[in-house]
């Protein structure tokens, strides 16, 4: 690989970490990697190894095609995935259950949620914390 190649990479593996919302370090944690070597691939320093690149694709879903070129999706479609998006519609999600199963087969999706939750804790978190306070008060009250 050229050097240009290697920024390149290392430009789309921060693109996927900021899609997924993981941190460098739990992403580095993820991949049993150290998270200086993480961080040296995504500033185009390092030579990312093969064994860099399977773990990525595998544990997170990375098309290798999108990652090595730029080209295509950015994350790969399970088959299960793909079945369920059938059955259910792409932007459906009928019950929990559909839900905890789009988690479990799309670590994008996953990230997302998580992500998404993370936000709203913390655009709300006055909000919360005022309900959670009824909550105990109103069982102090009905005892």
């Amino acid at each position: 690989m050229t050097k240009e190649n290697i920024k390149e990479i290392g430009k789309r593996i921060k693109e996927i970490r900021a899609v997924l919302r993981i941190k460098q370090k739990d992403l580095a944690e993820a991949l049993d990697i150290a998270g200086c070597y993480l961080s040296e691939l995504e500033s185009g320093k390092g030579n990312p190894c093969h064994a860099f690149f399977y773990k990525l694709s595998t544990r997170f879903g990375v098309s290798l095609d999108y990652l090595f070129h730029g080209e295509g999706e950015m994350f790969l479609k399970s088959k299960s995935l793909k079945e369920m998006e059938k059955t259910l519609g792409k932007d459906t999600v009928m019950t929990v259950e559909n839900l905890s199963r789009l988690i479990e087969l799309s670590p994008m999706f996953k990230y997302q949620v998580l992500g998404f939750a993370a936000k709203f804790n913390l655009d709300n978190a006055h909000i919360i914390k005022q309900d959670i306070e009824n909550y105990f008060a109103k069982l102090s009250e009905d005892k």
